[in-house]
């Protein structure tokens, strides 16, 4: 873009792809692994 504010809007659009990125990575890989590690293996088989 070479509007006006373009050279804003370039890193803040990096920031925010950044952000949806580590929050999807920290929700599907990181939580699960730190309950995983606090609370045990699940051993009745179910929710």
């Amino acid at each position: 873009a070479t509007s006006i504010g373009a050279e804003v809007q370039r890193p803040l659009a990096t920031v925010v792809i950044g952000g949806v990125l580590s929050s999807t990575a920290l929700t599907l890989l990181i939580l699960p692994v730190l309950y995983r590690l606090i609370y045990g293996q699940n051993t009745n088989g179910g929710i």
